[in-house]
């Protein structure tokens, strides 16, 4: 199990008989609808440079937006969407530079 830490959301890749998994969820005791855990092979990814990063899986929807925050850091952005275009909600979090780019790796691997 390799952890992406993103502040107020937890967020893992794990493998499961084989298979690459990516699991996002809320910090117990906070409120947000962005979760999920996901088939990494089934993604679909649809974007993908510097600033955005996005994926499909099945009905939903993942929208990561990146901005510059500090040296080694980035706050990104995240949305979940249903059916593509309905939004759930979004949190906002930070992430290390080595923490994004295996995230990125491991999408576009895929």
């Amino acid at each position: 199990m390799k952890e992406i830490p993103l502040g107020s959301i937890n967020s893992s890749f794990y493998e499961k008989n084989g298979e690459l998994y990516y699991k996002i969820s809320p910090i117990v005791g906070l409120q947000s609808s962005v979760f999920g855990d996901f088939k990494v092979s089934e993604s679909t990814v649809l974007k993908c440079s510097d600033k955005n990063l996005t994926f499909r899986v099945g009905l939903s929807k993942i929208n990561m937006t990146f901005k510059p925050f500090s040296p080694g850091f980035e706050k990104v952005k995240v949305t979940k969407y249903i059916m593509g275009f309905l939004p759930l909600g979004c949190q906002f979090c930070e992430i290390s530079a080595a923490n994004k780019k295996y995230l990125y790796e491991q999408f576009t691997s895929s």
